[in-house]
Parts: C-alpha cells; sequence; structure tokens
C-alpha cells in the first residue's frame, strides 16, 4: 500500500468512524461510487472496530525518500530552526524536536503530514494554530509561531518532558488527592480558554500532557472552536458534523447539535471518573454502543474510597442535558477548589513511570476544602446577578473624634475591626455591627497599630505593628494570644483558605500623597512565619494586595512612573508572573478587593470627579476583565477602603473629609513659640511649603482630588497665585537661588521630569530627558543655581549642569547610602559641599537622615529616621520632620532635639511633610489639617 493510499484510507475512516449511523451509511455510498475498493476497506475496517481503533495512531508505510533525511533548503525557517529528531506521526501529520536557534531553546514542530492538503484538513490544523496561539496559560501548551516550509504549514510550540495521561493512567486509577490536583489544573485551563471563547472539543487522556514537575498540559486544539450563539449555528459551524472521540463527547457533540463549554465540561467529568475508576465512563464494544451509552446511560458507580464530594463533581458533570451541569470551567474551578470536611483517602500509589516523581503534587495527601452553608449559598448565586448598592441606605458605623479607617468586616458581616488614633498612637477597635461601644484590643501596646483583617474563619486578626520594629501581627478575634509574624510589612490580606499572608513592603493613608513607588508584595506562612517574595515581572510597584476568593490571583495597585505616575490596579497569579492591567488610565485608581464570588473587583476611584466606590466584571483565573466599570455610588465625595461580608451583599467602606492648608509658628533657633498661624485657607490641599530667597512668597503645590498645581501665596495669605493649571501632576516647587523661578517636577511629558517655571508662570520649559521608564523627581537647587539635583525615582540621586543641554549632560549618579536603600537629597550647604536628605529603605518611609560629601563621595549618617532636611544657616544644624513633629540635628555632635509637635496632625496621624523656614531664620512654615473618617455601611437591596 502507498503512503498516498494509506493517507486516503485512514482520513476518511477517521471521517466515517465519527458519523452518526445513518449518515455514515450515506457518506460511505458516496465513497463507493467514486471508488468502490476504497468503501470497501473502510467499511472493513469500521467492522472489525474496536480491535481496529489503533488504526488511527499507526504511522504510514515509509517510503525510500521519506526514510531518508529530509532536505531543508537555507530559507527563513532552516536559519531559525534546525530539526533534531522526529517525536512521531499521526493522522494530521508529524512533530519533530527542533532548536529555535532565535531563542536558543528546543521546540516541538508540527507539521500538517503531505497528502493531507485538502480544504477541510487545512482549515482544521490553521484553526489550531489560531486558537491555541491565542491562548497563554500555565495549563495549555504554549505556541510560539506558526508558518509553512517547503508547501507545509506548521505549528511552534513549546516542548514537554513527560507522558500523556493516557500513559500514567495504563498503570491504573489514581488516588483521590492526586486526581483532585490534576482537575484543578484541568479546570484552571479550560476556563482560560472559555474565557477567549474557545471550546476545546476533544478533550481526552491523549491530549492532556503530564510534566516531569507535575504540571498538566491541555494539548490539540486542532478541532477547536470559536463560541458562536446557538441561533448562528447553521452558517457558522458545520452542522451535523460529529466531532470529537466517542468515549468522552458530550451527547450534543453525539447529536451532531451546537456545542458550547459546557460539552467540554462534560468531557472534562469523563476523564475524571477514569482517573477516580482505572476505566472508562462508558466504555462498551464499539464507537456506536459508546455512543448510545453517553445518550442513555449513567456511568457506573465509582469505587468507595472516593470523596462523596468528588463523586457528586462528577456525576453533575456527567449530565446529559447541559443546563444540569456546571455551566462553566470557572464554576467547576470553584466547586474543585472549594471543598468537604471529608478527607481524601489515600489509596495505594501505583509505581512511577520515570525516574522522577511522576506528579509533584500527588506526593501529598490533601483534603478537600470545607464546604459550609455559606459556600453552598454563595455557590448557587454564581449565576445570578451580583448585588446591587445602586439603592443601599448608607449607615455610620462609628462616630469618634478624628479618624477610624481601614475597616475589616467579619465574614459573617457581624462585626468590624477598624484603627483608630488615640492617646497619641493607632490602635485596633473592634465593634459590634450596629453597637457603640468598640473595644480596643491594643491597648497595651504604646506603639502605633494599624491595617487590621479578619481570617476567613473570623478567628484571628492580622495586622500591621511599630512594636518591636515594626511588622505583621497576628492576634485572636478579640484581641488574645498577639504573635510577631514577620519583621516588616503594612496591608496584610489572608489567602482564601487562611494558611499564608501576602503584604506589601510600603504603607499607604492616601494615593494622592503616595511618593515612593518601590513597594514589594511578600507572601508569609502562618504556621511556620517563612517568607517569600511574590515575583511580578516587569512590577515595580505594588502595594494594598488583596487575595482572590479561589486563590488564582492577588489583586494590587501601584504608582506606574513610565505613565507620569499614574495609580492602576493590576492582578498577578499568586504564585507570581506577569500583572495583567485592571485599569490603564490617568484617573486614581486604589483598594482593590475581590467579591466573595471573583466575579468582581471592587475599589476606589476618582474617575468620577470625586473618590468613590467603583466594580468591574473580572475574569479570576486570567485576571481579564470582561465587562464595563460600574458605580457604587456612596453619600459620601469621598469614600474608600472597602471590605465585603462573606455573602458580598454588605460592604463597609470609609468617609473621609480632609483639608489641609499651609500654617506658620515663630521660632528663636531652639524651639518654636505661640500658636501656628493658617496661612492658606480653602478646600485644596496644599502640601509642600517653600519661602523664597527674598522671603517675599511662599510656593507650594496642592494634592488631588482636586488639580495637582503649583501656587505662590504672601507670607500673611494674600495675593495667591496659580502657577500651572491643568490636568498634570506638578508638585515640589523649589525656588531658585536668586527668587527667579521656580524647579518642579510634573507629568506633563508622559511621566514625572524635572521642569521650570517664572514666578510670574511664564517661561515653562522641560528640564530633565530621563532615558527609558525612568523618572526625576524631587528637584534641589545648587546655592550658585549651576547645579540641579533630583531623585531617580527607585533608585538615587543624580545631579547635573544647568549650564549645560541635555544632550551634553553626564549625569552624576551619586552612590547608595546602603543596599536596599536609595538617597534623595533635598537641601544644598552654602558652600556646596554637601547634600543632605533622606535615605528610603524597602519599607519606603525613612532610613534616617544622612548627608553626602562630594569630596569623598560618602555618607555620615545623622538620625535613624526624618524626612527632608533643610539646611539652617548657622551651617551646622538640620531642620527635618518625622510624623507630626519637628526636629533639628546638630550635624557635629548628631543631637537630636524636638522642636515642635503640630496638634492637628498629632490628632489624625497624618505627616507634616517637608518644612521650610525664612530666610531670617524666625519663621517656620509647614502644612496640616484636619481630617475626620468614620466607617460606614451599604447593605445591597
Amino acid at each position: 500500500m502507498t503512503p498516498e493510499r494509506w493517507s486516503q484510507i485512514k482520513s476518511l475512516f477517521q471521517e466515517a468512524r465519527e458519523q452518526e449511523p445513518t449518515r455514515r451509511a450515506a457518506f460511505l455510498a458516496r465513497v463507493a461510487a467514486d471508488d468502490p475498493s476504497l468503501a470497501k476497506e473502510v467499511l472493513g475496517l469500521l467492522a472489525e472496530e474496536p480491535k481496529t481503533r489503533g488504526f488511527l495512531s499507526e504511522p504510514p508505510p515509509l517510503t525510500s525518500a521519506e526514510t531518508a533525511p529530509k532536505p531543508y533548503p537555507v530559507t527563513e525557517f532552516r536559519q531559525r530552526f534546525v530539526i533534531e529528531r522526529e517525536l512521531g506521526r499521526g493522522g494530521m501529520g508529524r512533530v519533530v524536536v527542533a532548536r529555535d536557534l532565535k531563542l536558543d531553546r528546543k521546540v516541538a514542530i508540527k507539521f500538517l503530514r503531505a497528502g493531507a492538503h485538502d480544504e477541510h484538513a487545512l482549515r482544521r490544523f490553521e484553526q489550531e494554530a489560531r486558537a491555541a496561539g491565542s491562548l497563554n496559560h500555565p495549563n495549555i501548551v504554549a505556541v510560539y509561531d506558526v508558518g509553512e516550509q517547503d508547501g507545509e504549514p506548521y505549528i511552534v510550540s513549546e516542548l514537554l518532558e513527560g507522558a500523556t495521561l493516557r500513559a500514567v493512567l495504563s498503570s491504573g486509577p489514581m488516588v483521590p488527592a492526586e486526581a483532585l490536583q490534576l482537575a484543578r489544573q484541568l479546570a484552571d485551563g479550560l476556563a482560560a480558554a472559555h474565557a477567549k471563547g474557545i471550546v476545546h472539543r476533544d478533550l481526552k487522556p491523549e491530549n492532556l500532557f503530564l510534566t516531569d514537575d507535575g504540571r498538566l498540559k491541555i494539548l490539540d486544539f486542532g478541532i477547536a472552536k470559536l463560541l458562536v450563539p446557538p441561533e448562528d449555528v447553521a452558517v457558522r459551524t458545520e452542522t451535523g458534523t460529529v466531532i470529537g472521540t466517542p468515549a468522552y463527547m458530550s451527547p450534543e457533540q453525539v447529536r451532531g447539535q451546537h456545542t458550547d463549554q459546557r460539552s467540554d465540561v462534560f468531557s472534562f467529568g469523563t476523564i475524571l471518573f477514569e482517573m477516580l475508576a482505572g476505566k472508562m465512563a462508558f466504555e462498551r464494544g464499539s464507537n456506536v454502543e459508546i455512543g448510545i451509552a453517553v445518550l442513555n446511560d449513567d456511568p457506573p458507580e465509582l469505587p468507595q474510597e472516593v470523596p462523596p464530594q468528588l463523586k457528586r463533581i462528577v456525576r453533575r458533570c456527567l449530565e446529559k442535558d447541559p443546563a444540569d451541569r456546571f455551566q462553566s470551567a470557572a464554576e467547576l474551578g470553584g466547586e474543585l477548589y472549594g471543598g468537604s470536611a471529608e478527607a481524601v483517602t489515600s489509596w495505594p500509589r501505583r509505581p512511577s513511570l520515570r525516574r522522577h516523581t511522576l506528579l509533584a503534587a500527588g506526593a501529598t495527601v490533601f483534603a478537600l476544602v470545607v464546604v459550609g452553608i455559606a459556600y453552598q449559598i454563595l455557590r448557587s448565586r454564581r449565576t445570578e446577578p451580583p448585588p446591587s448598592f445602586q439603592n443601599a441606605v448608607a449607615t455610620r458605623l462609628t462616630d469618634q473624634s478624628g479618624p477610624e479607617v481601614f475597616p475589616s468586616l467579619s465574614p459573617d458581616g457581624k462585626s468590624i475591626v477598624y484603627a483608630a488614633r488615640t492617646a497619641g498612637n493607632w490602635d485596633i477597635f473592634l465593634q459590634r455591627v450596629g453597637g457603640k461601644n468598640a473595644i480596643n484590643l491594643t491597648a497595651d501596646s504604646a506603639e502605633d497599630d494599624n491595617h487590621p483583617a479578619f481570617s476567613p474563619d473570623g478567628e484571628k486578626i492580622a495586622f500591621q505593628s511599630d512594636r518591636n520594629g515594626g511588622g505583621i501581627y497576628l492576634m485572636g478575634a478579640t484581641g488574645e494570644s498577639v504573635r510577631r509574624l514577620t519583621d516588616f510589612g503594612y496591608h496584610p490580606a489572608w489567602s482564601p483558605e487562611g494558611k499564608e499572608i501576602v503584604f506589601a513592603s510600603s504603607w499607604v493613608a492616601r494615593p494622592e500623597a503616595r511618593q515612593s513607588t518601590s513597594s514589594q508584595l511578600w507572601i508569609a506562612t502562618v504556621a511556620t512565619g517563612a517568607i517569600r517574595r511574590l515575583e511580578i515581572k516587569d512590577g515595580v510597584d505594588a502595594i494594598q494586595p488583596h487575595w482572590s476568593p479561589h486563590g488564582h490571583r492577588i489583586a494590587y495597585w501601584g504608582v506606574s512612573v513610565a505613565a507620569g505616575a499614574r495609580r492602576d490596579i493590576w492582578t498577578v497569579p499568586a504564585t507570581g508572573g506577569d500583572p495583567v492591567p485592571v485599569t490603564d488610565d490617568p484617573a486614581i485608581d486604589w483598594n482593590p478587593v475581590w467579591s466573595p464570588d471573583g466575579r468582581y473587583l471592587y475599589f476606589s476611584s476618582d474617575r468620577g470627579g470625586s473618590m468613590n466606590l467603583w466594580r468591574i466584571p473580572i475574569d479570576e483565573q486570567s485576571g481579564r476583565v470582561m465587562g464595563q466599570l460600574e458605580a457604587i455610588t456612596t453619600p459620601s465625595p469621598d469614600s474608600a477602603q472597602i471590605s465585603l461580608s462573606r455573602d458580598g451583599r454588605q460592604l463597609v467602606y470609609v468617609q473621609r473629609v480632609a483639608t489641609r492648608n499651609l500654617q506658620r509658628i515663630s521660632f528663636n533657633g531652639e524651639k518654636t513659640s505661640g500658636e501656628p498661624e493658617w496661612v492658606t485657607q480653602g478646600s485644596k490641599l496644599a502640601v509642600m511649603p517653600e519661602v523664597s530667597p527674598r522671603g517675599d512668597l511662599v510656593s507650594f503645590f496642592t494634592l488631588a482630588p482636586s488639580q495637582e498645581d503649583i501656587f505662590v501665596v504672601a507670607p500673611d495669605g494674600s495675593g495667591l497665585r496659580q502657577l500651572t493649571d491643568d490636568p498634570q501632576r506638578d508638585r515640589a516647587p523649589r525656588w531658585s537661588p536668586d527668587g527667579k523661578e521656580l524647579a518642579f517636577f510634573s507629568s506633563r511629558s508622559g511621566k514625572f521630569e524635572i521642569w521650570t517655571i517664572q514666578q510670574d508662570g511664564s517661561g515653562l520649559r522641560q528640564i530633565t530627558f530621563t532615558p527609558g521608564k525612568a523618572s526625576a523627581v524631587l528637584p534641589v537647587w545648587s546655592p550658585d543655581g549651576t547645579q540641579l539635583a533630583y531623585t531617580v525615582m527607585n533608585d538615587t540621586g543624580q545631579v547635573i549642569d544647568l549650564r549645560k543641554p541635555w544632550t551634553d549632560q553626564s549625569p552624576q549618579v551619586l552612590p547608595r547610602p546602603g543596599k536596599d536603600e536609595w538617597f534623595t537629597p533635598w537641601s544644598w550647604s552654602a558652600d556646596g559641599r554637601r547634600l543632605a536628605g533622606h535615605a528610603t529603605p524597602r519599607s519606603g518611609l525613612s532610613a534616617g537622615i544622612f548627608l553626602y560629601s562630594f569630596e569623598s563621595r560618602t555618607y555620615e549618617k545623622l538620625a535613624d529616621f526624618g524626612l527632608y532636611p533643610v539646611w539652617l544657616k548657622d551651617g551646622r544644624r538640620l531642620l527635618f520632620c518625622y510624623k507630626e513633629k519637628l526636629y533639628t540635628v546638630d550635624t557635629e555632635t548628631k543631637k537630636v532635639t524636638e522642636i515642635m509637635r503640630a496638634a492637628l496632625s498629632a490628632r489624625t496621624g497624618e505627616m507634616l511633610g517637608a518644612a521650610s523656614i525664612s530666610p531670617d531664620q524666625r519663621t517656620l512654615y509647614f502644612s496640616q489639617g484636619t481630617i475626620e473618617a468614620d466607617v460606614w455601611m451599604l447593605k445591597a437591596q
């Protein structure tokens, strides 16, 4: 038999065995009309089933030309790929191992075999490439490239080491724990495909691959199709054509009807059944009998050792009516990641198929997670509309003087914990929803305690504390048994099962005031305290994380330096990897919180003109946004810091009313005297004042939610002038030594760069043009005005010569004070020999006050804390701020002296920020304000 004849018989045999009996007869009659002997060959093979079941996987007879090395002309293909060996052949073609010279890696290349180039085969091959190439998921084989070589279409994909699930099942059934782990991975991969509208339609053990490290990979999307509405089937699909492998086909596939993602759910059920039972769910003598069984018969009972929860999952997957099955792989995955009080029992293991352990996850016996009444209620609501807060009545839960912030609602919705400032420090309070008697859970700590978070079972509280140097702590739900978990970190968030906590290395009170862009995410194991960094590819800043309800992903927000310091939200796999953007626009978006069912991400944003609450539909497994933003409007013009109850119908948030203005106070060189006086008034958030060299003007800028613009005002508050007025973020104005212009940093070029402007608002020009994604912030003039120091975000200070154009600059890069610290210069000594500034560690707060010597290129540490040091005229002391206080430090003795405590900031916990001193050294200027923040609740209607 020639290879061409073999290919023709094999192709017709495959097509015939997929037909219903009535259609098969008509099909063979058409074949016989053209070639009776060919029809006889195919009919003989069909009559011998299931003996001929393996015919499709047999290689064709080889000709002498095929046994000889196949010549590959020097083409673009040959220049990139070197064929090393053939892996195998099948009905569609052959698969070879090759080396990708461009990327220096081994790959698998699948060629459509010569002789199979009919229109149907080409269409199927192209569809496989298009479907698989659009998917990017760890449980789906990665497709790198497609093309054509010498008339042979090909697909380039990752090269896998391991075995198919079929080979694994040849050794017998799996233990339930092993099957469960693989089922979860299969559901994850299917959910990712379904999210892109792709149905596989040929799931079977042969198309599932288990790598040596225990990863399951879905192969061969060759007969996958894009989802279409049922009414479009006749036009957009080959209606009536049965596609798939009978033993794993859904009833609707057997009938040749429309198929959607629920068909894959049925196939999933047949595979999970086989993993648990060691035999097929609908094993019969022939394909015809298998098809009849799929349509009419129930599968046999699973072994007694299989836990009831797994049995229920299999039964629901194998429902004949698609409406009775899980409606998506995502819903199925939610059930698999849910749980039961019944443990997964351990069966004796079969021998390993390879030298390494076949399944890394199978080495441990896992328990199915607990399924409680609340979870059953939640599951039943997954297909229902989300809770509506549009007509919800807002109820105030706290009304203490000062701010109550960062609330966490208990899972049952009956209690809240929050942070409030009493007796000069932050404490954690517990309060019953609807009650008024708040209990201070950390009254025995004189240090700040903040960022409380209830555990998923409501039995523990994680929180941040400054005690013993700071870190994440744990305590019981009523404040007992306090213990330290980590020695750094902020904003803890629990994993769904309560075994791990993700936290940030930096903290935030308000997003608009955030300057640091170097926060990282870390994960701590609750039982042991072991920590590991969550690797986010290309991620620079990550803060305020929140774990998704089924453990797939972690949401966070951060400052995007490359995008002009925009505040946006991302999600990343809980194991680390590529972040997926949720928002990507100029609005300030922060504080992401997953809905309990994983279908929505709630967050705070100023996109509506004020800081309020929003949500967006999202795929929990992939992080892909699934729809449009929805406003959750509250009665407050400033709402943030969200927490949801377990059923998703109770939402607590913080309503905030804040003002921030400039003040001045008398200073005698040693301490302040009298009461501070207001320089500015109003609703704008005025910060970071600096007095001009002549003392006749004070510059400052305003924070969002109003525009971030540059202003100047007389010391007595008169003559207010606005120098910039646009949506760009203009910050930190600094006077030139001659008082004629101000340097500041701005996002107006697309990212933060240093700009200057004349004091009358004219002459706006860009000074720095930092390469790549780097940004320049916080300018500092040299005493003679010829040089400018600034900070490269997430790096360290640099100095340029203002007498040269940027194209001739070679910025002087200042060294780092420490390995994990960078230096922010803030004030130049009068002799030009030293720079005073502060260092920033991984916590993002302060590593202390430092002096940098240009002569020795070394640092001298003056204080263990502090920000924004300013030289006094004596050339010996520095004025600096930290939290609600102002200090001086002697550069020779290193003596630190407190000179002022700002009463308003002390009450609210707001930081003073940078201070300035008048040229005669008799008046200090700083910014502080009033803030009221209460916890409110919305109940869904």
